[in-house]
């Protein structure tokens, strides 16, 4: 009587509810057959399994317009004008840059703003990841360019006086900058023997 009242429950009939019964327990089987074949039931649920780390980094998407980040689901754009790429950001206080930009860097010139273990740091990275020539004066160091060096060790070769105007003259202006302070910190001399400069380290 019991499996009548629930068969008419459901407005069907006995045998019909009994078939249904049956189909729905072979569908309960077979999805346990699935579950136990792949061995774990995220790919059922598409949830994320506890064991995998949650807090990587989430995957990125960079298109002209700006970035797409998928986030357990969540979209989000930016757009490219919208603020400033973080890449142009670090660029920008790069020492490499820093010293692209300016050719020459003195210590003097930075004393004000960083302290000794700051300009220690800056000149070996200059030097080391820069590939600069890293020149010790007589009182203070400087950065160079690699270019603006290698052109100056060219040039001064050429030049067969002590006369600072000529060298003014023969020089471009941070060419100039630099060979000043060479021989102001000793390490560019004249040799009046073979009359031409040389750079003594």
């Amino acid at each position: 009587m019991e499996l009548k009242k629930l068969a008419e429950t459901h407005g069907l009939s006995v045998p019909d509810f009994l078939a249904l019964i049956v189909k729905t327990y072979n569908l309960v089987e077979t999805l346990n057959k699935i579950i136990n074949l792949l061995g774990s039931s995220q790919y059922i649920t598409g949830e994320i399994p506890v064991s995998e780390d949650r807090s990587s980094t989430s995957p990125t998407i960079t298109t002209n317009t700006g970035n797409i980040t998928r986030n357990t689901g969540n979209v989000t754009t930016n757009n490219a004008g919208d603020n400033p790429p973080q890449q142009a950001q670090q660029k920008k206080g790069d020492a490499c840059s820093w010293l692209e930009e300016r050719k020459i860097i003195v210590e003097s010139d930075i004393a004000d703003r960083y302290d000794r273990n700051t300009r220690d740091r800056l000149f070996k990275k200059w030097g080391d990841v820069c590939k600069a020539e890293v020149v010790e004066g007589s009182s203070e160091r400087a950065a160079v360019d690699r270019q603006l060096w290698d052109e100056l060790q060219k040039k001064i070769n050429m030049i067969n006086s002590d006369s600072n105007e000529l060298a003014k003259k023969m020089l471009s202006k941070d060419e100039y900058k630099l060979f000043r302070w060479l021989r102001d910190q000793g390490v560019l001399v004249f040799s009046n023997i073979e009359k031409r400069w040389k750079i003594v380290k």
